[in-house]
């Protein structure tokens, strides 16, 4: 490779033999060796977007993967490169704690990616590291949240972020305001994780259609890719086959083809194949695409500081399976506000096809200490009657899965809340190592349309088969005539009048 400085002689390897780079001995040229793979690159083409005042807009750019992907590589690689491009500015790169971010992070941006030669000074007790061209970058843990606080950054790089808390990821965007840096960015890059980085910045791609039940709040400020561990062509070629021996299918989609659909110990391990779109509207249906003939069946969780989460079925007499279409999730609220909102989604379902409204037992305990009512009680005061339903889980989860795997349970794609939380209700997390009986419990945290859920369908048979509604059309014979009796007891002549119009069933 010739010097593209001088051009007077060939570049050489350094002497301490840095992957980064090469040198040209008479100029003293730099040449950065960092070439992409093919699915690399996207990260490193990402356009800038005038801001209208002599920068660019930031960017939030997530790469998400399997192990050996290539994600930390290609994230800090650029992450590296917008450092030489905004002299005098500051940086920071932090992650979950100080051990991952020494291990790993540092150790990656110094051994791998900055050639030494650029490197003005590396302060190990403080974790500051000066670029030649005025640029530091700062080496925080996340769990240090008063130095986090004092950091104003224009380019910031999160490593394993799925561990970081999702109150880091909003202040570290506050913080993302020095004007010495024009194309600020802030990279995010984790193995598949359910958690608020799928909820942020994966599922953000989905609010861009403007029909989505959030679309309100996509920002298209977010830059979001997932790789599979196989197109990365430098790997060894049995990497995959000796890492994927023995592990279960969850494992293997998740930290091998960078799935956040697959979850240790998943409750509801297919629950994605229910999820469809919603049924199309016609004269014959209601705004959900729901026949106006069909059932309703409604369960529900009450919450005060938690959600109040409520789901509405229907159920398909033709083909025995029930569809929820509809959900209301709203925290922080009280009942008046709650009856206010659910007697309009009450009004929806055509009169006399609402089966039930089955709810938690608890609903009946008395919980108000002034009038001493219950929850029930509160809103059978607006005309909401919620029946008990039963809240055994071991078979509550029987009964939901059951339906799930005969294909007798379908959602649709817009009840987001609902299905954020059955692919993350999980049982308790185990090691590979864990030989004790495993717990039947799943873990207590954000299940409250899970419960409702639970609560609906446990009163329903668990043979959907018994769902469906069959007509027979009898037998029937004419017989002319036919005796009436009246109040003066046999009358012929009333009942020949008709001429044998009577029908009796045999």
């Amino acid at each position: 490779m010739q010097c593209m400085n001088c051009h007077t002689t060939e570049m050489i390897n350094p002497i301490n033999d840095h992957p980064s780079y090469v040198t040209c001995p008479n100029c003293g040229c730099i040449e950065l060796l960092y070439q992409p793979m093919d699915y690399q690159e996207i990260v490193h083409s990402i356009p800038y977007e005038l801001d209208g005042v002599g920068g660019y807009k930031p960017q939030i750019v997530a790469v998400f993967g399997g192990y050996g992907s290539g994600k930390s590589k290609a994230s800090l690689q650029e992450f590296f490169l917008r450092c030489l491009e905004n002299n005098n500015g500051t940086g920071l790169v932090t992650a979950p704690t100080l051990q991952l971010l020494k291990r790993t992070t540092i150790k990656t941006l110094l051994d791998e990616i900055i050639p030494p030669p650029l490197v003005e000074f590396y302060n190990k007790s403080d974790g500051t590291i000066k670029l030649v061209n005025g640029f530091t970058i700062y080496t925080i843990p996340s769990d240090d949240d008063e130095k986090l606080r004092s950091i104003n950054a224009g380019l910031i790089h999160l490593e394993e972020a799925s561990g970081i808390n999702r109150t880091i990821y909003d202040q570290l965007l506050t913080r993302m305001r020095d004007p010495f840096v024009k194309n600020r960015a802030i990279f995010v890059c984790s193995n598949p994780e359910l958690g608020w980085i799928k909820d942020v910045l994966v599922d953000n791609a989905k609010r861009k259609n403007p029909v989505h039940p959030e679309h309100e709040n996509y920002n298209p400020y977010i830059y979001c890719y997932i790789w599979a561990t196989s197109l990365n062509k430098h790997l060894p070629p049995d990497f995959i086959e000796i890492n994927s021996r023995n592990k279960p299918s969850w494992w293997k989609r998740k930290y091998l083809e960078g799935s956040f659909e697959a979850a240790e110990g998943a409750v509801y391990p297919n629950f994605t194949k229910c999820i469809i779109e919603p049924l199309p509207v016609s004269d014959k249906t209601d705004k959900y695409g729901i026949p106006k003939t069909w059932e309703r069946i409604i369960g529900f969780d009450h919450g005060l500081r938690n959600p109040t989460a409520i789901v509405f079925a229907a159920i398909n007499p033709e083909e025995g399976e029930v569809i929820v279409y509809n959900e209301y999730y709203k925290p922080n609220t009280l009942v008046p506000e709650h009856a206010k909102n659910l007697k309009k989604l009450l009004e929806e379902i055509p009169y006399g096809l609402l089966r039930f409204i089955k709810a938690d037992p608890s609903v009946r305990n008395k919980t108000d200490p002034v009038n001493g009512k219950s929850v029930q009680g509160l809103y059978q005061e607006y005309g909401i009657y919620l029946s008990e339903g039963n809240n055994n889980i071991e078979t509550g989860l029987l009964r939901v899965n059951s339906y799930i795997e005969r294909g007798k349970y379908k959602i649709y794609s817009t009840c987001i809340n609902t299905i954020r939380e059955h692919l993350r209700y999980t049982f308790p997390e185990i090691s590979m190592d864990d030989d004790k009986n495993l717990d039947e419990k799943p873990v207590k945290k954000d299940d409250h349309s899970c419960d409702a859920n639970r609560y609906m369908m446990m009163a329903l048979p668990d043979d959907p088969k018994l769902l469906k509604l069959v007509a027979f059309e009898p037998k029937m014979t004419y017989n002319t005539p036919i005796k009436v009796e009246n109040e003066y007891g046999w009358d012929d002549d009333y009942a020949n009048q008709y001429n044998g119009s009577f029908l009796q069933y045999v």
